[in-house]
């Protein structure tokens, strides 16, 4: 568990970013929300360690959209020497276990591809299709992405 004394340079990180004082005390404070808007700023501002950072502390305590965050980077190589597809597809089982859809429909994705893990077709699919019949905007996205690339069988087809 993170101490406030460990946040404590939440106010330096955020020197000549355009976040409030309010952003910055619940960072410090160890909000996990707070310190992952604290790290999405930094990453707009192109700080990208320093937003790395913040995106690992708030991971640390479960934020989901921190742990979907660092999925994309990890998967993408953004602001890193090389993509983890290993160190991705972790991340997005972790936010899938947490609940959150979009980390299942990536996490769904990476099993369907065998990347970062082992290939898991069916596993992978049901993510996929669950989120597109739950409405899911990006669920009905992959879904399509994955018949483009003939990963996606033909009964998907009435999903999408």
């Amino acid at each position: 568990m993170q101490t406030p004394a460990q946040n404590s340079d939440a106010a330096a990180d955020a020197q000549g970013l355009a976040v409030s004082a309010h952003l910055v005390d619940a960072a410090r404070d160890c909000r996990p929300a707070a310190m992952y808007q604290l790290g999405a700023a930094l990453w707009g501002a192109g700080r990208y360690p320093v937003a790395m950072k913040w995106f690992k502390r708030a991971a640390a305590v479960r934020e989901v959209n921190a742990l979907y965050t660092l999925g994309l980077i990890h998967l993408n190589g953004w602001g890193l020497p090389a993509a983890r597809p290993e160190v991705a597809r972790v991340l997005f089982e972790a936010g899938h276990i947490l609940g959150h859809r979009p980390c299942g429909i990536e996490l769904g994705a990476m099993m369907v591809r065998g990347q970062g893990g082992p290939k898991r077709v069916e596993a992978g699919m049901d993510l996929v299709r669950a989120a597109a019949r739950a409405g899911e905007t990006s669920g009905w996205s992959m879904l399509v992405e994955l018949m483009k690339a003939n990963l996606a069988a033909s009964e998907d087809r009435d999903v999408a």
